[in-house]
């Protein structure tokens, strides 16, 4: 159901927007009057048809932190000096270069194609950008005869990982590693040493900004070459093959977060000026030609602090701290449904998190107002609201397309619980996962129906969406773990926490 129906303007028929075209994009720029011309440049394919009358539902998702954890700004930080560190942890890696800052988005480059290396990207509160890189641990034969013959087996209960103890070491001095003879790994910490071969700590330093990184993403088309660098210096750099490509301004206070379009390149950002920014980034850049701006969305009456384009690329929604959410039409920059506070139905308070289903025209929302809320964005009605949790929910998010989690919707909230429901009945809770602390952040894997968690604790959980129960436990982080990301091919997971570290960890091994 729409309201304030003086505000907005139905944008063209869905039977329009919904026309077939192809899926690849032209590998170069074409220039676009337009978004609707734009998207059959890209060669988008549309949303596929829904049959209202066979909906399964009769009543009634981000290079992010929790909405409900304060951002600490660095301001005048100390200059200090990089230490040798022994940590007795999970983790494969330790990355320490944000300055003892806070980590708030990571980021796998699933561009980089290697079998020795990982590639990672994570943006903090020192206000910088780190490219950094991985060596992945060499297999004995008898470990990988080991793996081959577990590959075969379920997935098994594994027990609880050692706590995590950290120490400074107080020598100061030329050495690049710690290493520490209870750890399961050596975590490389300092500068590359020609002598024995060490991997830097980073490959890329990118300090174009003057405030908090509050988001790092990699583009999900062109061969993700792309990455854009959110900072709360109201601006985002547009980075190519590593080199700066183009400075986006625009909003008139900070960036909340941002997001690619699936198929082409174009980039989707909140602000704290309650204004959302949709640009089209070009392929091939003239001499003195900017990224143009699509269309500049307004409506929200306070900070947006959540938002996406929908799956198919058609459509793009967001979410506000006035309890609102747009579904908004991107060509012409109006919205389709508005749904707020003023019905009792919908959130009474922010809007923190909010995710869109593969295949179907549902969007999931969550807020502090301790509610999720499920609508059909084709009909722009409520379809159920859901009251599972006790305090804030920092999370929400549909599983992967194409795998057994694709009809499961997760929330994650500062109660302490992980919550699965099934969508196709009729939202109903599947399972609930404890925690001893608030979860800030959940992720599904690519290709299995697992979900990780990362909690206040800095404890990351691995739970097994079939049946509800932790697979494994992974300890490393000191502090609240703000954000997570896992490789395409469901290996690695890496994660960003307050205590200043980026961490990863071997979901395989």
């Amino acid at each position: 159901m729409s309201e304030d129906p003086e505000k907005i303007t139905t944008a063209k028929s869905h039977d329009e927007m919904d026309e077939e075209i192809s899926e690849d994009p032209p590998a170069q720029e074409v220039e676009a009057k337009n978004f609707d011309q734009m998207m059959e440049n890209l060669e988008i394919a549309g949303d596929d048809d829904v049959d209202m009358e066979e909906q399964y539902i009769d009543v009634d998702m981000d290079g992010t932190m929790g909405k409900n954890a304060k951002i600490r700004d660095g301001g005048d930080k100390e200059q200090k000096q990089m230490e040798s560190i022994d940590i007795t942890n999970d983790s494969i890696h330790a990355f320490l270069g944000h300055d003892d800052e806070p980590v708030y988005s990571v980021a796998f480059n699933p561009a980089f194609s290697s079998t020795t290396h990982l590639q990672v990207l994570s943006g903090g509160g020192d206000d910088c950008a780190y490219l950094w890189e991985v060596a992945i641990p060499v297999k004995k034969e008898e470990d990988e005869d080991q793996e081959e013959a577990e590959e075969e087996e379920p997935i098994e209960m594994k027990s609880e990982a050692t706590d995590a103890i950290s120490q400074e070491n107080n020598t100061k001095g030329d050495d690049d590693v710690a290493t520490n003879p209870n750890a399961t790994t050596t975590i490389t910490t300092g500068k590359e040493n020609e002598e024995n071969g060490h991997l830097k700590e980073y490959t890329h330093k990118f300090a174009n900004h003057k405030d908090t990184i509050v988001a790092v993403q990699y583009s999900k088309s062109h061969n993700h070459e792309y990455f854009a660098v959110a900072s709360m210096d109201n601006s985002i750099s547009i980075y190519h093959k590593n080199e700066l490509y183009e400075r986006l301004e625009g909003p008139g206070a900070e960036v909340e977060w941002i997001d690619w379009h699936p198929k082409g390149l174009l980039l989707l950002c909140g602000a704290r000026d309650n204004t959302v920014w949709l640009w089209q980034i070009h392929t091939q850049p003239k001499k003195q030609q900017k990224s143009k701006i699509l269309q500049v969305f307004g409506g929200h009456l306070a900070p947006v602090i959540c938002g996406a384009f929908t799956k198919s690329g058609k459509n793009c929604y967001t979410g506000s701290e006035d309890g609102s959410l747009f579904f908004w039409d991107c060509n012409t920059g109006k919205a389709i449904h508005h749904f707020s506070a003023k019905s009792k139905l919908f959130h009474q308070s922010v809007v923190t998190t909010c995710d869109d289903q593969y295949n179907h025209p549902i969007i999931a929302t969550g807020g502090d107002d301790h509610k999720i809320i499920l609508l059909n964005y084709k009909s722009g009605s409520i379809i159920k609201c859901i009251f599972e949790h006790k305090d804030a929910v920092e999370c929400v998010a549909f599983g992967s397309d194409n795998t057994l989690s694709s009809r499961y919707l997760l929330s994650a909230s500062l109660d302490g619980l992980l919550n699965i429901y099934d969508v196709e009945k009729n939202g109903m809770i599947r399972s609930q996962c404890p925690h001893d602390n608030g979860v800030i952040v959940a992720r599904w894997f690519n290709t299995q129906p697992l979900i990780a968690t990362g909690d206040m604790s800095g404890i990351i959980s691995i739970w097994d969406a079939r049946i509800g129960t932790s697979a494994r436990r992974f300890r490393g982080h000191l502090e609240t773990v703000q954000s997570l990301d896992i490789s395409l091919d469901d290996k690695w997971l890496v994660s960003g926490s307050d205590d200043g570290s980026a961490l990863v960890f071997p979901m395989h091994l």
